[in-house]
């Protein structure tokens, strides 16, 4: 996708991250997207600290 896109969706997946705190029934959700929108974006700028969050997301979604 286009860069400037998957800033946006990160930086909305993040927001809703924010509201759905631990314990809540669709918090993997919103982990595992949030994580598929930095994988996007790691595969396009192959920053290595994006990479640490979506490991560190999926980790959290266990």
């Amino acid at each position: 996708g286009v860069l400037s896109d998957i800033v946006e969706a990160i930086d909305l997946h993040r927001i809703r991250l924010a509201f759905r705190s631990f314990g809540h029934p669709h918090r993997f959700v919103s982990l595992n997207n949030l994580s598929g929108s930095l994988t996007a974006r790691f595969e396009q700028q192959a920053v290595l600290s994006d990479l640490d969050k979506v490991i560190k997301l999926y980790w959290a979604a266990l």
